[in-house]
């Protein structure tokens, strides 16, 4: 299952043009026959498709980051009783903001510097640095957040106007990397958050969809310790930024997507049920594990 959803995933990001329901048979149909593992093994014969260069990667952009700030985001699941970490990376410019996955990051910028880089060779180099696509971008002048995200082999897109937090200010104080940061506390979609935020950083912004304080959030944490963000680095910047045009993006509400993404997350063998379903020789449905995915929303409500 992890291997078939790479593949996809990585499919999808650098040759859409190939993507389409034949191609989602036949990867069905690759792993029927255990055959999708060997497309990351560094003997694979990837054939003309593999040597081709990928390119710059093409996107819209909207803004020039002059800071980024990576943060690290320590995740636990109270179901499968396990526990993740990820990096994700903020870039803020003077209109927008980007906060996504650091890899999603990382393998743009290769693929900037080296244009030339092989499909096989990115698929090499995402195989142990997997891109998360998924993306919250700030407006400040139309205080909106647009988020795109996936759910399986789809891309979404949503809006919604900035939350509307009720920040409890404190005067309690920690230092994070140099920064003296003040606490404050809200509610928000069915979690309590205790925020850290640095005046002396004046951007209303933070990680996720945090925002609307009088300095920017270098670390944030639920009350159930289930999700912790905290900025490991902060570094000088002069980069583009903006979202891959590459990509189609199917447009959502924020509750739908969410409810289709925790469907997917508990119940992703139903992907592979009616006519894409799996079959044995005899042609009847071949039996998928029921496991439900590593996943805790930040959102609950």
């Amino acid at each position: 299952m992890f291997f078939l959803i790479l593949y996809v995933d990585l499919r999808k990001r650098y040759i859409p043009l190939f993507y389409n329901i034949y191609m989602k048979k036949l990867l069905f149909i690759l792993l029927a026959f255990g055959v999708v593992s060997i497309a990351y093994s560094q003997e694979a014969n990837w054939g003309i498709e593999g040597v081709k260069p990928i390119g710059e990667p093409q996107m819209v952009k909207l803004d020039n980051s002059k800071y980024n700030y990576l943060y690290k985001h320590d995740i636990y699941d109270p179901i499968l009783l396990k526990a993740k970490n990820t990096y994700e990376l903020l870039q803020v410019g003077a209109q927008w903001s980007k906060f996504g996955g650091y890899n999603d990051y990382r393998c743009d910028s290769i693929r900037c510097v080296n244009p030339n880089i092989s499909f096989a060779e990115m698929m090499q180099f995402s195989q142990s640095n997997r891109p998360l696509r998924e993306f919250y971008f700030k407006w400040y002048k139309n205080n909106t957040i647009v988020v795109r995200d996936c759910v399986f082999t789809n891309n979404y897109v949503y809006e919604e106007p900035f939350p509307q937090y009720s920040w409890q200010l404190s005067n309690e104080t920690i230092n994070i990397l140099g920064h003296q940061c003040q606490k404050a506390t809200t509610k928000f979609r069915g979690r309590e958050w205790i925020v850290w935020y640095a005046e002396d950083i004046p951007i209303s912004d933070g990680p996720w969809k945090f925002c609307g304080l009088p300095g920017l959030i270098l670390k944030a944490e639920d009350s159930k310790g289930e999700h912790k963000f905290e900025v490991v680095a902060i570094r000088k910047a002069n980069e583009d930024f903006g979202y891959s045009e590459e990509l189609h993006y199917i447009k959502t509400t924020r509750e739908k997507f969410n409810k289709a993404k925790l469907d997917y997350k508990n119940e992703a063998w139903k992907m592979f049920s009616g006519e894409l379903a799996l079959r044995n020789a005899d042609g009847k449905p071949t039996e998928i594990s029921h496991r439900k995915q590593f996943f805790n929303p930040e959102e609950l409500e």
